[in-house]
């Protein structure tokens, strides 16, 4: 009895499974297809982000932009910076006039700082001098 009990549950189970696999086929088909479709999706958006990446670096590389980064870094006295921006800015576009600007904006922030240094030099060795004299002065006095 037992051995009928579980023949017959068998029996039932595989019968109650389905339609002998047809839906599962039509269902693969329509995942197939949709998956097609998401792939089509992708490469379309892949395609539309290179396109942007190509905008935007082309964005990024306008003489108005190039002499926004010299000003800045010359506003935060990095002369590197600033120098590397006005290189960028003259390789591609030596005849703007955001290169002239450019280009005087950072002479002037060298010269300047030559000024300062050329300063500081002289208050050192005023500084010295008055230091090594003030002997000889205190001898002059006594006389």
């Amino acid at each position: 009895m037992r051995r009928d009990l579980m023949a017959a549950c068998l029996a039932i189970s595989l019968t109650g499974c389905g339609d002998g696999g047809e839906m599962y086929k039509k269902e693969t088909e329509s995942l197939r297809s949709d998956m097609e479709s998401l792939r089509a999706e992708i490469s379309a958006a892949q395609g539309k982000i290179s396109q942007l990446e190509h905008e935007n670096k082309t964005l990024k590389e306008t003489p108005h932009v190039f002499l926004a980064q010299i000003r800045k870094a010359i506003d935060g006295g990095d002369e590197e910076v600033a120098k590397k921006a006005l290189e960028s800015l003259t390789e591609r576009y030596a005849d703007s006039s955001e290169a002239a600007t450019g280009n005087s904006l950072f002479q002037k922030m060298v010269e300047d700082r030559e000024v300062k240094k050329k300063e500081e030099r002289r208050k050192k060795n005023s500084g010295s001098w008055n230091e090594s004299n003030s002997g000889q002065r205190d001898i002059l006095r006594k006389r």
